[in-house]
């Protein structure tokens, strides 16, 4: 706009007037108050626009409070002490149900108690171990991984409690002895000898193909239908003779194992039925209180038994992936093994009723 003006100007006065000289006085006037008008404006820039530099001998106004309130809160919202990298008193998130049940410790050793689950090889074991892990907080482990000991009296004291198959699978020295003169609670855990002989079955066949990593993910292309049946033709079925062979051996060792627990051993003993335990959660906290631990005793630990409640559908039987092969099999099994079953169970069934003067139904 200015040097629309100023061409104006020459023009206007170039017409009236051609006079080289005058011509030359407007052009110079022109140029003046062009030079003005540039330091003016260098002027207020500096003046009302920027940062100007203050003089050190220029009082300088404090801050208003409002003002250093306010930005304050802007970089500290909540008004908590601030460190390098964290705020100190910044209230913890909670941990998830997944860290939670990550953390463990040790059993504290003051009135420390040999604690025992046993049951028979197939029938719950890791299942319970690693849920009562995160419902307590607190370490559990197998005798079996002290396998070097000469005596379960040298077992470390730092556990919940240890699984055992005794006498199923016989374990370090006199193990019936100590247990029958020292202080324990034992949780007796029975499942249907047919599921858990089969369950035994397949984690040794696993074993084998899979160099010795007896995991149920590790199933895939491993079994056929001829690992449980043979048929001979559409009707006619038998069992295949390892699994037959393994079964019989199985149901023997069965019924040993719930004949010494039942019969023999005269300690504490809590007796949990594993078709019990995929219904109802809540025999996890009373497995756990019969060994000493409240769950109700502290935030902490309502917290966890709340967190069991809510993943135990993960938990329940640890959710192993289904082998056709397998699945496809345990009915015709059942069926050709029948007799074996009831006579198995009925004894344990019996074995009980005659201790507690009440009835369970092994299914």
């Amino acid at each position: 706009m200015f040097s629309y003006c100023v061409a104006r100007k020459i023009r206007v006065a170039v017409l009236r007037d051609s006079c080289p000289m005058k011509f030359v006085k407007v052009i110079a006037v022109l140029l003046l108050l062009s030079m003005g008008l540039l330091i003016s404006k260098g002027y207020i820039e500096e003046n009302f626009f920027s940062n100007r530099r203050e003089s050190p001998h220029t009082p300088v106004a404090p801050p208003h409070p409002t003002a250093t309130r306010m930005k304050s809160e802007l970089m500290n919202p909540l008004n908590l002490t601030q460190c390098e990298g964290c705020n100190v008193n910044a209230k913890p998130q909670p941990l998830s149900c997944t860290e939670i049940f990550q953390t463990v410790q040790d059993v504290e050793k003051s009135n420390y108690k040999i604690q025992l689950i046993a049951a028979a090889p197939g029938s719950g074991n890791d299942w319970c171990m690693l849920t009562l892990r995160e419902l307590t907080g607190l370490k559990t482990g197998s005798v079996y991984h002290f396998s070097k000991l000469k005596s379960l009296k040298n077992v470390p004291e730092n556990l919940l409690y240890y699984h055992t198959h005794y006498p199923y699978l016989k374990h370090m020295g006199a193990v019936g002895e100590y247990l029958d003169t020292h202080p324990q609670r034992v949780i007796l855990l029975i499942r249907n000898p047919l599921d858990a002989g089969l369950s035994e079955y397949v984690r040794q066949i696993i074993a084998k193909k899979k160099n010795g990593t007896a995991k149920y993910s590790n199933a895939d292309g491993v079994f056929t239908e001829s690992h449980f049946l043979v048929r001979t033709s559409l009707k006619d079925i038998s069992l295949a003779p390892a699994l037959e062979t393994h079964l019989l051996k199985f149901f023997q060792g069965w019924k040993k194992l719930h004949t010494y627990w039942l019969k023999e051993y005269k300690g504490e003993l809590m007796v949990v039925l594993y078709s019990d335990l995929l219904k109802d959660p809540s025999l996890f906290e009373k497995m756990a209180s019969f060994f000493g631990y409240d769950s109700q005793v502290s935030e902490e630990r309502k917290t966890r038994l709340n967190c069991l409640y809510q993943h135990y559908e993960r938990t329940a039987a640890m959710k192993r992936k289904r082998v056709p092969a397998i699945d496809n099999s345990k009915e015709p099994v059942r069926k050709l093994f029948m007799s074996h079953i009831q006579s198995a169970t009925s004894y344990v069934e019996k074995l009980y009723k005659e201790k507690y003067n009440e009835t369970i139904l092994i299914i």
